[in-house]
């Protein structure tokens, strides 16, 4: 009906440049990857290198196959990478090639400049739209590129078919092309009435997205809206929470992006927020493939309000005060340093931190900087904290897919690229919070609702068992959660007296 309010129902939707799709179909013919497979693992991945180049992100399907058949995957020799080189020619095109003796590179060349408006209509798009087993490709011209992303902001439930046909003059036929195929594929849904204000106090929503609520303001940091795929699956209430989530984004004061990983600064669900919505973003001092500029990005895709913080300088958000705390975390090869940020936020009267994927880099040590941090400020009240100890299982892969290199064992370190429970015992004991809280475990799916967290009255003890059966219970037996609950059973008895933790899941709230 034209008068109803139209919602896009949430999906994990990526845009893909058509060059980059035509080079892998063209390798798969030729052998040297399987298009399903890199269709699956990484178009469905939007990382902002992948949706602006595309085609390293390609070539890294043929790196991983390629490991395979070298005579040790870890270390593959300068002759076997002439032959990859002889083989894929098409890797000249992307990387430089350095050579060293018996050591090998292959590094992305960084960005001329950043992005500009103009340049998302230089390519053609395919925005993939994958939906249970089946994926549906909708194709755009370069020059409606903006003008679909655009839509996607009006697709939250406040507006009808006709008013988007009246917002997009120059381009109704393809509004009239897009609301066709979304209902076609039943992505587009009615919606009786607009969305009400979030209640105060802060909301886990997936991942390391946190929502918080005050009486005059809401604040989105690190928003990232993705439904499971694998265990734990993708249920119809994490698609109804979701979908309520971008309902309410009209009421969303600020958002803050700490960094430029898939992850954080996710484009689909950037896509769906108000282009006048203030962004808070790290200022980029060098850009390169590890280092995009986020605040050009954005504003090449029509976000008028983009803001660069200054780090320790305190920001106001009606009555939200959000610090930036410095970064340092996440290696991925020699010169892999990135910007990005940590934050405090004081909300309703409590102090939060969250240190997202921060320990330490070839720059620094997130432990210096909580010790500055208790210095200036005080204690926190709760910190959001990642604790995975993941590594690089292969060095050669580790800076993938801006770099590879048959020297990065060298490295040993910095193999590892989140903190282990270790670091979390250190920095308790620096910063003395109330209560931690661990994230960032890529868990998008919500278990079973509980009532809303009391830090005042929570019993962590009852509230941690619970969370492991519920989980259990909704995933099944996931690979690495069996040992990340043993690594936080671990951390339980070292941390100190006064600090407790706290499981949350995806959905839950903590009280204002």
């Amino acid at each position: 009906m034209p008068t109803e309010l139209l919602q896009l129902r949430v999906c994990n939707v990526s845009a893909v440049p058509v060059q980059a799709l035509t080079l892998l179909l063209a390798l798969a013919s030729r052998g040297l990857l399987d298009a399903q497979s890199a269709i699956a693992r990484r178009f469905l991945t939007p990382s902002l290198h992948f949706t602006a180049g595309g085609r390293s992100r390609v070539l890294q399907e043929v790196v991983d196959a390629w490991l395979l058949t070298c005579a040790d995957p870890k270390a593959p020799s300068v002759s076997e990478l002439a032959h990859l080189l002889d083989t894929v020619p098409e890797f000249r095109e992307v990387y430089d090639v350095v050579i060293e003796g018996t050591t090998w590179s292959l590094r992305a060349r960084p960005p001329s400049r950043p992005l500009r408006k103009g340049d998302w209509a230089k390519s053609q798009w395919q925005f993939v739209f994958p939906l249970g087993r089946r994926r549906h490709f909708f194709a755009v011209a370069g020059e409606e590129f903006l003008a679909l992303t655009d839509l996607f902001q009006y697709l939250n439930g406040t507006h009808t078919a006709r008013q988007l046909s009246a917002l997009f003059p120059s381009h109704r036929p393809l509004v009239k092309r897009f609301l066709a195929f979304a209902r076609a594929h039943r992505m587009l849904v009615p919606v009786r009435r607009r969305a009400a204000r979030p209640r105060p106090g802060v909301e886990f929503i997936s991942h390391s997205s946190l929502q918080f609520t005050t009486r005059s303001a809401v604040v989105l940091v690190d928003p990232c809206f993705v439904l499971s795929e694998g265990e734990p699956a993708a249920t119809d209430r994490d698609r109804r929470r979701f979908d309520a989530k971008f309902q309410q984004v009209e009421h969303v004061s600020a958002v803050l992006l700490t960094h430029a990983h898939w992850d954080h600064a996710h484009l689909p669900t950037l896509f769906r927020y108000r282009r006048d919505v203030p962004i808070f973003v790290p200022k980029v001092t060098k850009e390169t493939y590890y280092n995009p500029a986020l605040a050009p990005l954005l504003r090449s895709l029509g976000f008028t309000d983009v803001r660069e913080v200054t780090m320790w300088k305190p920001e106001r958000i009606g009555d939200v005060t959000f610090t930036p705390v410095p970064f340092f975390g996440e290696w991925f090869g020699p010169g892999s340093h990135f910007d990005a940020f940590c934050y405090l936020i004081e909300a309703n009267g409590v102090r939060y931190l969250g240190t997202v994927d921060s320990e330490r880099s070839e720059r620094g040590n997130m432990d210096d900087v909580f010790k500055e941090l208790r210095e200036r400020t005080g204690p926190v009240d709760c910190v959001f904290f990642c604790s995975s100890g993941q590594t690089h299982a292969n060095p050669v892969l580790c800076g993938a897919p801006a770099q590879y290199s048959n020297g990065f064992d060298v490295h040993s370190a910095l193999m590892r690229y989140h903190p282990t429970t270790d670091a979390v015992v250190r920095w308790s004991r620096v910063l003395k919070p109330r209560v931690v809280i661990p994230y960032a475990e890529f868990i998008f799916s919500a278990t079973p609702p509980r009532a809303p967290v009391d830090l005042q009255a929570v019993d962590a003890k009852s509230h941690f068992n619970e969370y492991w059966r519920d989980l259990r219970a909704h995933a099944g037996t996931v690979p690495g959660l069996v040992e990340w609950k043993r690594a936080l059973v671990g951390l339980l008895p070292r941390l100190p007296k006064e600090t407790r933790l706290v499981m949350m899941s995806p959905g839950e709230r903590l009280r204002g």
